[in-house]
């Protein structure tokens, strides 16, 4: 077990935040007190980047200003907004947590972890970020930056995602986080090691920890953290068939259980490349909605990843006879097409149609 003594743990946090006062990056959350503001954007930025999530926070809060609003809105609306940012369960769980909070804390986010760990899409690490962040209580929040920090400032050894070294590294955030003024500490942690303390070619001579920092001594910064391999990017393909009527194309609606819930997208089934993929596709399709498909050319592809999986849609021409009504979709032209919730595959796919960047079939 790492030990830190009272004095360094009091030089660390005043060389930490020192720091922070000169070099804190600047986000809009981080300008408000609005414990809704807050919270949203701690949901969008799970697993996804700082500038990817900044024209959906301020797009999200003018549809959706309040958690009042947020609670009573249409999923379908969420959804639209929340188009593009992937990992849709996340939007799923904003709003059924928004309603909870609105029927059984009174529209206040609860500043208890026992009450904060009910609330879905709630986790552990969310919970202590709401606690320090809007309620200002001694919580450590350990992310992916902050985890790389402390593995490196006390050369700590093993891959940290495992348990008993993830343990170690929670206990020592939990030994450096002060008793007050914790969101200023959390934020300086993050910001570190997201700017500074990077997982490549960390910059060591400009970190206000570099001389505390026992893996800069023993000059393993670029060994620590030890963290193993990524599962490999197994590739996936798919088939998508366009479906066109009078300008406007078809297109179907995912349950609202499982991966993309909700979302509306190309109607379709798995294969691609091999010899004959377009005719199982008509196939398959004929048999979903009993009538007769027939399938063509490749227009165009678009391609995306989920997890641990590379996936190539193909876009494939298809047609079915005058006048037949199809099951379990609907016609959508362009414009209706932005009150839509439509997944960002499909929405590469009509996108490259609509600009003619598609192979011609």
């Amino acid at each position: 077990m790492i030990r830190i003594s009272s004095s360094e743990k009091t030089r660390l946090r005043r060389a930490l935040l020192n720091w922070f006062a000169a070099n804190a990056r600047k986000m809009p959350w981080r300008n408000t007190r609005d414990p809704y503001r807050i919270w949203l954007s701690e949901v969008l930025l799970q697993q996804t980047r700082v500038a990817a999530v900044l024209p959906y926070y301020r797009n999200f809060l003018k549809h959706f200003p309040t958690l009042e609003r947020l609670a009573a809105a249409p999923m379908a609306d969420i959804l639209r907004a929340w188009s593009g940012l992937g990992y849709y369960a996340r939007a799923r769980n904003l709003r059924a947590a928004a309603r909870e909070i609105v029927a059984r804390h009174g529209g206040t986010i609860p500043d208890s972890r026992e009450e904060l760990l009910r609330l879905p899409g709630i986790g552990p690490y969310t919970a202590s970020a709401l606690l320090s962040f809007l309620y200002g209580k001694s919580e450590a929040v350990v992310d992916g930056n902050v985890i790389r920090v402390l593995s490196r400032l006390f050369a700590v050894r093993g891959d940290p995602r495992t348990g008993p070294i993830r343990k170690e590294i929670d206990r020592l955030a939990g030994e450096l986080v002060p008793q007050t003024g914790s969101r200023q500490f959390n934020l300086a942690m993050m910001d570190l090691g997201s700017t500074v303390c990077k997982p490549k070619q960390p910059g060591c001579g400009s970190c206000p920890l570099e001389n505390r920092c026992r893996a800069r001594r023993q000059r393993l910064q670029e060994v620590i953290p030890e963290i193993r391999r990524d599962r490999r990017k197994v590739r996936v393909h798919q088939l998508a068939a366009v479906l066109r009527r009078g300008g406007r194309v078809f297109l179907t609606r995912r349950p609202d259980e499982g991966l993309l819930g909700g979302m509306w997208e190309l109607p379709g089934c798995d294969g691609g490349e091999e010899k004959g993929c377009a005719v199982r596709l008509a196939r398959v399709l004929s048999r979903r909605w009993g009538v007769a498909v027939r399938t063509g050319a490749v227009l165009t592809t678009a391609e995306h990843s989920i997890t641990y999986r590379k996936i190539t849609i193909h876009a494939v021409r298809a047609t079915i006879p005058p006048g037949v009504r199809l099951p379990g979709g609907r016609w959508v032209g362009p414009l209706a097409r932005s009150r839509v919730p439509v997944s960002t595959a499909t929405r590469k796919i009509l996108r490259a149609l609509e600009l003619g960047t598609g192979k011609k079939g």
